[in-house]
Formats: structure tokens, sequence, C-alpha cells
């Protein structure tokens, strides 16, 4: 496998994943300063030859057309997680809408509880935020989620996978 296509096309393929999207792991602490690894992702187009030796992929049945991955840091790992993105002035996230980015995020993920919610690297608090396209960009990992787990359940999320290549 040369391209981030080919990849696609073996989890399509091999039944593993339906319609997979690919992520690149990297690490960089002056775009992503709030973890001592600096670890986020960059959202790839299939044609582009593999130059990363770990890869994360999205499962679009899983999630809606326009999505953001979080970085989210449980205290002992950081995981990147999927967030379905609604369209502002169209679509919410929640019925009865929940108005902020913290309740939505509390409301999913029942074991956790947010305890930062920033934009990087800006550093922007968007705990308080509404949960929209205009308050963040699809295919884009600018947020960062620090959360107190309650139970396990967070440490892995079954939306995301990851492949290690020897690029």
């Amino acid at each position: 496998m040369t391209t981030y296509k080919d990849i696609m096309w073996h989890l399509t393929f091999q039944e593993i994943v339906q319609v997979p999207e690919v992520w690149t792991r990297c690490e960089n602490r002056e775009k992503q300063p709030y973890t001592a690894s600096g670890r986020h992702w960059n959202f790839v187009v299939g044609h582009e030859t593999i130059d990363k030796t770990v890869i994360d992929i999205v499962d679009m049945n899983t999630v809606s057309d326009n999505y953001i991955v979080a970085l989210v840091d449980t205290g002992e790992k950081e995981i990147p997680v999927p967030i379905g993105l609604p369209m502002f002035g169209r679509d919410t996230c929640c019925s009865p809408a929940c108005g902020s980015l913290q309740v939505h995020l509390e409301s999913i993920w029942e074991d956790v509880r947010v305890e930062h919610a920033r934009l990087f690297p800006s550093k922007n608090c968007m705990r308080d935020t509404p949960l929209d396209s205009r308050n963040f960009g699809s295919r884009r990992n600018e947020l960062y989620v620090k959360v107190k787990v309650k139970s396990t359940r967070m440490q892995e999320d079954p939306r995301a996978a990851t492949i290690e290549t020897s690029a």
C-alpha cells in the first residue's frame, strides 16, 4: 500500500470499516500546547502518499458528513473522538437543543465530566459555546477536551480505529 486511498480500499474490501476517512497522528507542541505530547490529527485526502507511521480511521457510517475530531484527554490517554457537527441555522445537535458543547458532550458521554474545552492553537474556551458549523470547522482537529472519567467506557472510541504503518 502506497497511498491512503489504498488503505481505505483495503478497509472497505475487508469489511473492517464501511466508509473510512483517514487522519494522520502528529505531535507538535506549537500547534497543540495542552498536553506534553502535543498530539493532534490531520485529515488526509486519499490520493496522498503514506508518510506517517500512525493513522486513525473514522467510520463515516457512525458520524454525520460534517464532523470534527476532538482530542480527548482522559488524564491517561489522548484519543481522537469524532463528533457530529450540526449546520448552523439548520440543525441542532440535540433535541431539545442542549445549548453548549459541555452539556452536549456530557449528555452523549454519560461517564465523563468536561473540565476544559479549548480551541488550539488559539486557546479560546469553548465549553459554553454551541456545537455547530459557525463555531467549528468540519473535518478539522482543533478542539481539545479535558475530561474526568467516571468509568472505563471513554478509554476507547468504537467509531475510530488506529493503524500502524511502515512508512
